[in-house]
């Protein structure tokens, strides 16, 4: 079914329109020209809006190139989940974050902008992780777990 005053379309056994007042107690749905139906993207998140595939392709080349350890190993690429405690990833934020500041500032600093931008987000990243981590309750609220 078809609502012109929405310019939407809804299931034909829904109660009615769902952006209408009298049906906004009834899952919403949309259905596509092709006839197939879902339900919206209200309330979801959104992963293709929030982040950049370039931002994230660039974090994973950090952290492959910072993967490997002063003795030549090559540590997991997830082993930073394993814990750092939270003030160390503040301390190493700091300093990061003063690089940031210096090249935004122009101030040269040994590894360039992109580099001191990825090392924070890292650190700022574990750090959340630690915090999600040590918190029981995020997983109630949420629906998130760590």
């Amino acid at each position: 079914m078809r609502c012109d005053t929405h310019d939407v379309h809804y299931q034909a056994d829904a109660a009615g329109c769902p952006y209408c007042e009298d049906a906004q107690d009834y899952p919403q749905v949309r259905k596509f020209d092709t006839g197939a139906t879902r339900d919206t993207d209200q309330g979801k998140l959104d992963y293709d809006g929030f982040f950049s595939p370039q931002v994230l392709e660039r974090r994973a080349r950090f952290m492959h190139k910072h993967r490997k350890q002063a003795d030549g190993q090559l540590r997991d690429g997830g082993n930073w989940k394993r814990g750092i405690p939270k003030e160390q990833y503040l301390k190493s934020l700091l300093r990061h974050v003063m690089d940031v500041w210096k090249e935004m500032s122009g101030i040269r600093t040994q590894d360039g902008l992109e580099e001191a931008i990825c090392a924070s987000m890292f650190n700022l990243e574990g750090l959340l992780y630690e915090v999600l981590k040590s918190n029981p309750e995020q997983e109630r609220r949420t629906g998130d777990s760590v």
